[in-house]
């Protein structure tokens, strides 16, 4: 026979417990998933992950006629970017992406190459964008960003400041565009 004082013991002891037994698993799935996000955020690039001329290659991106014309048609409704027929007919000879579509293209290709890997912060700005030749539909592009310059910021202290020469070739290696980026990013936590 258990004594009245043995039971309040056993009540006390389940008032403490934190979460319920049945969700042990699920809570253990949980700790070990954020485990891993944080190894993967340590892991991210910092500003003293980058290396003077050091070259990360960019992602390919597939550039279709969808695309070129709904982006024409919100934001450049030049006729050969919007309207084959026209274009066919402009000195360029068939539709060709904005210069400005072509920009944001690869700002996609450098996010997925690595910024999202990154613990950038955001940038004040491109400088030398050059449009050196037209992009088509069906244009696989391709290219390469090299870290020109490396500064530690004099007023943030916590960040450090990368420059980037950046290159951009379709499917034939012409060269169809070049910029220079300036970005922050966080230094590594001492």
């Amino acid at each position: 026979m258990t004594s009245p004082s043995c039971n309040k013991n056993k009540q006390s002891q389940n008032e403490w417990r934190l979460f319920p037994r049945e969700l042990a698993p699920q809570i253990a799935i949980y700790s070990i998933a954020r485990l891993r996000l944080t190894r993967d955020v340590l892991a991210m690039n910092y500003f003293e992950s980058f290396k003077l001329d050091e070259i990360y290659p960019l992602k390919d991106y597939k550039v279709s006629e969808a695309e070129i014309l709904e982006f024409a048609n919100k934001y450049d409704p030049q006729s050969y970017h919007t309207d084959p027929i026209a274009a066919a007919e402009s000195p360029f000879g068939s539709l060709i992406a904005s210069g400005w579509h072509t920009a944001a293209i690869f700002m996609r290709m450098q996010c997925d190459s690595f910024l999202n890997q990154s613990h950038c912060l955001g940038s004040p700005g491109i400088d030398r964008l050059r449009w050196i030749a037209p992009v088509r539909p069906g244009d696989s592009l391709h290219g390469e960003n090299k870290i020109i310059q490396l500064r530690q910021s004099k007023s943030k202290p916590d960040r450090g400041i990368v420059q980037s020469g950046v290159s951009i070739y379709n499917q034939s290696n012409e060269l169809v565009m070049t910029l220079e980026t300036t970005a922050f990013f966080l230094r590594r936590p001492q």
